[in-house]
C-alpha cells in the first residue's frame, strides 16, 4: 500500500500516485473512506475470505472495525472504474 508515497520502502512511481490521488479524489466525492474502500476492495475477489490489517493500539484496531463495517454502495465502485482509479475489469465488492 503506498503511504506517504512509499511502496515497500521505495518511493512509488509517479503511476501509482497518480492511481492514489484518483482514488482519494473518488473516495471524497462519493463520501467514502479511503480506508474503508482499501480495507473492503479485496472482497471483490471471490477467493479472498477474509483481510488482517495490521494495528499497532487499540484505537488503530477500532479504526480497522469501523472501517470494515462501513456500507460502501456498488455505484463507488462503478465510479472508481469510471474515474480509472481502478481497472475497469477489477473484481469489486458487491
Amino acid at each position: 500500500m503506498a503511504t506517504l508515497g512509499l511502496i515497500e520502502y521505495a518511493d512509488a512511481s509517479p503511476e501509482i500516485m497518480e492511481k492514489v490521488a484518483q482514488l482519494q479524489t473518488t473516495c471524497l466525492v462519493n463520501g467514502v473512506d479511503m480506508q474503508a474502500a482499501a480495507l473492503q476492495f479485496p472482497f471483490g475477489q471471490k477467493a479472498v475470505k477474509s483481510v488482517i490489517p495490521g494495528a499497532t493500539s487499540i484505537a488503530e484496531l477500532q479504526q480497522n472495525v469501523d472501517a470494515f463495517r462501513v456500507d460502501i454502495d456498488s455505484s463507488f465502485w462503478d465510479m472508481a472504474k469510471i474515474d480509472g482509479a481502478i481497472d475497469l475489469m477489477a473484481p469489486t465488492p458487491e
